[in-house]
Order: structure tokens, then C-alpha cells, then sequence
């Protein structure tokens, strides 16, 4: 139908990442897992020192926490 947008993949390649991922890595908007845990310990860090459960961090300043500042790319 008109203005009925897919959102699953109906054949997913359970052995690779989706396009969209792919790039979205490429272009460094997606984060790893491993780097959302680097933030996510930080935040909890963070909260700790000021009594919080967490001191959430935004998106530009977790991504200069990461050392991925859109001024520090090549």
C-alpha cells in the first residue's frame, strides 16, 4: 500500500551486519557495542561522583569522550 514503509529485511544474512550499519560505521553514526560500554561505565562513573545512578552524557560529547570528534577525524 501507498506510504507503507518496510522495516524488517525479508531475507536477513544471519552471518553479516545490515547495509544500514555498514554504513552507518563508515560514517562513524553508529556506535560498537564496545564503545557504548566505554560510555556507559563513564556515565555510571560520573553519576557516582555527584550521588546519581548515572550522569548521562550527550551524543557530541560521548562521541569526544570516544576520541571521535568531528574535528579530530581524518
Amino acid at each position: 500500500p501507498q506510504g507503507v514503509r518496510v522495516l524488517l529485511n525479508p531475507a536477513p544474512n544471519p552471518e553479516g551486519l545490515p547495509v544500514e550499519v555498514t554504513e552507518g560505521l563508515e560514517q562513524d553514526i553508529v556506535t560498537e557495542y564496545k564503545d557504548w560500554k566505554r560510555v556507559d561505565q563513564e556515565e555510571v562513573k560520573r553519576g557516582a561522583e555527584t550521588g546519581k545512578e548515572r550522569e548521562r552524557m550527550g551524543w557530541e560529547e560521548a562521541r569526544v569522550f570516544l576520541g571521535r570528534a568531528e574535528n579530530q577525524r581524518v
